[in-house]
């Protein structure tokens, strides 16, 4: 693997009920979603995950220059709970950097015991249609959803999804983690 994450302290992921990623995609609603929510909380950058297929524009971060990266925060809910946020201004440019960045953050997931893995992400659509839809790539944790009264899609994102989003969920199962996207 290509990939390697630059931790800022401690080199795991502190406890936590909920991991969310999501990436620049249509219309980037999932990743202005997640900026929104490392802004609006008490949030602190724990990790930068670097990939050398990541689009070579590196950027200023408080004033220092950085490579390209998704950051990875930890948020602390005012229900005190923390959650886990991923996001970057890309991802990887290739299909094996998508692949090769999706396991590591998999990985990253199983090595701590993340409960749930959320990928927001964009769908196109036609002009009006605002519909939302959750799917998820486990017929365990689709039972359990529906059960809970949470409607999964079977039948959109019809064109499925592409990129590290798709990756993330499609994935899942190998690596024992439950996750789902809305898109």
């Amino acid at each position: 693997m290509s990939t390697t994450i630059h931790w800022t302290g401690d080199e795991s992921l502190p406890e936590h009920e909920l991991m969310i990623a999501a990436v620049p995609g249509i219309g980037n609603v999932g990743k202005l979603m997640v900026d929104t929510l490392n802004e609006q909380h008490e949030s602190s950058l724990v990790a930068r995950i670097l990939h050398p297929d990541m689009p070579p524009h590196s950027t200023l971060e408080d004033g220092l220059l950085t490579p390209p990266h998704l950051s990875v925060h930890s948020v602390a809910l005012e229900n005190a709970q923390t959650v886990i946020t991923i996001t970057g201004n890309g991802q990887p440019m290739t299909p094996r950097g998508q692949h090769e960045l999706a396991v590591s953050i998999l990985e990253l997931a199983t090595a701590s015991s993340t409960p749930l893995l959320l990928v927001l992400a964009g769908l196109s659509g036609k002009p009006g249609d605002d519909n939302i839809h959750l799917t998820c790539a486990s017929q365990e944790l689709q039972s359990t959803l529906n059960e809970r009264g949470i409607s999964v899609s079977t039948e959109q994102p019809s064109g499925g999804m592409l990129g590290l989003a798709g990756l993330l969920v499609s994935l899942s199962p190998l690596h024992d983690i439950s996750s789902a996207a809305y898109s």
